[in-house]
């Protein structure tokens, strides 16, 4: 097993989240596997988008997120091998319960909170719902 230590868990909990909420709210609202995504500038600019808010969100929170961990969002997904493709997606495909209020969901939440408004999540999370079982 690989482990890593660092002195500010916080900031690794929130990239975590900027790429899962990213990463499973484009494929699972789009329906479409990493590979499709990244080959139609439109869908893949929605990645960046995503991870654009979640930084928002997370220095409204005073976490601290900068543009590199976006760019190393961004170069983590593009190292994915294009049938990749996120657990809530997967999990959409089988008809199983999908986990949109707790990542999507929970990001609107805490951006109501703080008085900010996540437009592109929020498309994503209205896009998502209706499979959420």
């Amino acid at each position: 097993m690989k482990a890593s230590r660092t002195e500010n868990i916080l900031i690794r909990m929130w990239i975590k989240y900027m790429f899962i909420t990213a990463f499973s709210g484009v494929t699972t609202a789009s329906n479409l596997p990493i590979g499709t995504i990244r080959r139609f500038p439109e869908t893949n600019g929605l990645l960046e988008k995503v991870l654009v808010e979640m930084k928002e969100l997370a220095n409204a929170y005073d976490v601290g997120i900068t543009a590199e961990n976006i760019a190393q969002a961004l170069e983590n997904m593009a190292g994915l091998p294009d049938e990749s493709t996120s657990s809530m997606h997967q999990d959409r495909r089988k008809g199983l319960t999908l986990e949109v209020e707790h990542l999507q969901g929970g990001a609107l939440r805490l951006a109501d909170k703080a008085g900010l408004k996540l437009p592109v999540i929020g498309t994503l999370y209205a896009l998502i719902k209706p499979f959420e079982n």
